[in-house]
């Protein structure tokens, strides 16, 4: 995924960000995983960036 996603933004293209979770992270913590971040960050923060959970 992390490939793909700068051969997107190479092409010119924009994203909003992705956060990629691991399939064994439990669901609820990354929840509040992203609960935190939409409370504490704004979004223009993550503009074309690619973060795994947990930070």
């Amino acid at each position: 995924m992390p490939r793909h996603f700068q051969a997107f933004l190479a092409d010119g293209n924009e994203s909003s960000g992705v956060f990629l979770i691991r399939q064994r992270f439990d669901i609820g913590e990354a929840i509040e995983e992203l609960l935190f971040v939409w409370l504490a960050t704004e979004s223009e923060e993550w503009a074309d960036k690619i973060e795994w959970f947990p930070l």
